[in-house]
Order: structure tokens, then C-alpha cells, then sequence
């Protein structure tokens, strides 16, 4: 969300979905307003990279 420039529940977290890439990279998948967002914003691509420890998730993501 904050990648798109809205603020939280601006869309369902259910339409931003993490695939893998035949590579093995993540990737992101959008789907509902999440989309809808990103073209109105003129978003054509989500670069995401993740990582975690035992305790702790993270992730970044750039709208390009």
C-alpha cells in the first residue's frame, strides 16, 4: 500500500499475492482494487524483495 502511495485498507491484503518466478525470485501478483490502483497510478511493475530470521519477516517493495 505504501508502494502505491494509499494508506492501509485502501485495499484487501488478500489482493497482493507473493508467486515465485521459474528463476526462483519473488515476484508480485495484484488482483481487485490493488490493480486497479496501480494502473491508475500508472504502476506497470512491483519489485519486491523479502527476507527472515527465526523471528523476524521483512519485505520492500518498489512501484515502477
Amino acid at each position: 500500500m505504501k508502494a502505491l502511495g494509499v494508506g492501509l485498507g485502501a485495499f484487501s491484503l488478500r489482493d497482493v499475492e507473493v508467486v515465485r518466478q521459474p528463476s526462483g525470485a519473488p515476484s508480485l501478483r495484484t488482483t481487485g482494487q490493488a490493480k486497479l490502483l496501480a494502473e491508475a497510478a500508472g504502476v506497470d511493475q512491483l519489485h519486491v524483495s523479502m527476507t527472515h530470521t527465526a523471528l523476524v519477516a521483512s519485505a520492500v517493495v518498489v512501484a515502477t
